[in-house]
């Protein structure tokens, strides 16, 4: 299995090397394993091959998770001790 997606990503890797867009942050057809309807930030995103990184606009979406969840959560009445009556 491991040596089929390296064969993937090899080919990925070539279909898209010489691409000006490559790295460009846009809207590109093709994602959620279908080829229209649905559209991925980047052109190589995990949204459309088994790249082994996320994107640039994945990357930021997956870290805002991260730190939402990861925060410390509010002392229980913290909000009502700050508020006056």
């Amino acid at each position: 299995m491991s040596q089929l997606f390296r064969d993937e990503q090899a080919f990925v890797d070539r279909l898209f090397g010489a691409e000006s867009h490559l790295h460009t942050v846009g809207a590109f057809e093709g994602a959620n394993y279908q080829a229209t309807g649905y559209y991925r930030p980047q052109m190589n995103c995990l949204m459309f091959t088994r790249h082994d990184e996320f994107c640039s606009v994945c990357s930021e979406a997956v870290s805002q998770i991260i730190d939402l969840y990861s925060r410390p959560a509010p002392a229980v009445g913290a909000a009502s001790a700050a508020t006056p009556p």
